[in-house]
């Protein structure tokens, strides 16, 4: 099974060159009690919605599962929120797993609305959900509360 969209054998036979252009297409974010040990992660990319270039895309969200529930997650969102808007995005999108239940209340709490289903399954063939979030130009320059 598959946690972010890609199965092994996608990536397997690609060269190390391949994961570092992807990996500087995104802006990762994490939080925890220590510098260096994570207790969430999440990354945002734009120019991945073709249909509005000004929607940032939320990707590889996780928690440990001793932080779930503590709010790491949602400052490590509050921050992509922050640094989208302030790179001039108007809203974030993302898919959540339908049968995932702890992340879409989480994004429910922070104010993604579903918009639909999304385009085409998971690689493990799981419905998904699509989700935006509208960005609040309050957001340029906020803290997380």
């Amino acid at each position: 099974m598959t946690r972010f969209g890609a199965h092994h054998a996608d990536w397997c036979d690609r060269p190390l060159s391949d994961f570092a252009n992807r990996l500087e297409q995104m802006r990762h974010f994490a939080a925890g009690e220590a510098m260096g040990t994570p207790l969430a992660i999440a990354c945002w990319e734009a120019g991945m919605d073709p249909s509005d270039p000004r929607r940032g895309w939320v990707m590889s969200v996780y928690a440990r599962p001793l932080a779930r529930g503590r709010g790491y997650a949602q400052a490590v969102l509050h921050q992509i929120a922050c640094d989208a808007a302030q790179s001039g995005m108007r809203s974030l999108g993302l898919h959540v797993r339908d049968d995932n239940h702890h992340a879409r209340a989480l994004y429910d709490q922070i104010g993604f609305r579903a918009v639909g289903p999304a385009p085409r399954p998971a690689p493990d063939s799981a419905a998904e959900t699509v989700m935006h979030l509208p960005l609040d130009s309050r957001l340029r320059g906020a803290e997380p509360q």
